[in-house]
Parts: C-alpha cells; structure tokens; sequence
C-alpha cells in the first residue's frame, strides 16, 4: 500500500491545516504552532490575532447598542408626548360636542 505524504506529519489521521503547516495566513513567516488534546493544530499568533479582532467587534457592537439604546429612548419620550397631545385634543374636541 502506497504511503501518503501527510500520514508522515505529527497528526495521520487527518491533513495538516494550510494555516498552521505553511505558517500565518497574512505570510508574515512561520509561526508558533501547538496541539490541543484532541490533535487540532493552535496558531498562537493567528488566535490572539483572531481574539483582538473580536474584541474590537464587540467593542463596537457594544457602542451601537449604546446609541440604538439612546435613540429607542428619544423615540419612546416623543410618542409619550404625542400620546399626551392627542388625548388632550379629543377631550378639548369631546368637550366641545357636548
């Protein structure tokens, strides 16, 4: 039976990932490379990396909830206005039918 060549790398059951095996997606070089319990290949570079960016994305998905949160809060005080001026106006328009 003819051997594969990747059933020569740290993990036979399975192909090495082109991130980690090539080095970092961006071709900045080779990075630093581990396995987790199960033989995934971890990118320690590439997971701080990934992690930053996430933590930018939530940065700023928290920022729009802020100003999502203001702006529902205007809207609910002008419909209160708006609620408070039509019920004025038809009691004044209740009153003069009467």
């Amino acid at each position: 039976m003819a051997s594969k060549s990747w059933e020569l790398t740290e993990s036979p059951k399975r192909l090495p990932s082109p991130l980690t095996s090539l080095g970092r997606a961006d071709g900045e070089g080779l990075s630093v490379t581990d396995r987790t319990s199960v033989g995934a290949d971890v990118d320690h570079d590439l997971t701080l990396e990934v992690f930053g960016q996430v933590e930018i994305v939530l940065l700023e998905f928290s920022n729009l909830a802020s100003i999502v949160y203001q702006l529902l809060q205007q809207l609910l005080h002008d419909f209160r206005i708006a609620a408070t001026k039509l019920q004025t106006k038809r009691a004044q328009r209740a009153a003069l039918e009467e």
